[in-house]
């Protein structure tokens, strides 16, 4: 996540809710397809964007890591959060409701 983040400027959920499919090519270049769906929301209309994947990403072997989440059948590219990172945010915001202490 913090890769994609630092790549992208992409916020939290967007990555969180990033799944396999989301990863497309237009033209020759290829992007990650940020778009809302039944598992996550974008936060407004202009948040709808396609993002090329840098260079150094693709370097690292991201296409390969995607490739074997298509194989498992993986539905997101951060399997650790995916669904759970909205709930895992809203447990915090509750944990923290009183202030910060």
């Amino acid at each position: 996540m913090p890769l994609i983040a630092a790549y992208t400027g992409a916020r939290r959920e967007e990555i969180a809710g990033l799944m396999p499919k989301d990863i497309i090519k237009v033209e020759c270049t290829l992007c990650f397809d940020i778009d809302g769906n039944d598992l996550r929301r974008i936060k407004n209309l202009p948040s709808q964007r396609k993002v090329p994947i840098h260079s150094h990403l693709i370097e690292l072997g991201f296409m390969d890591y995607v490739e074997a989440l298509r194989t498992k059948g993986s539905p997101f590219l951060v399997p650790r959060f995916g669904r759970r990172f909205g709930k895992l945010r809203q447990e915090a915001r509750a944990a923290n409701a009183g202030g910060y202490r």
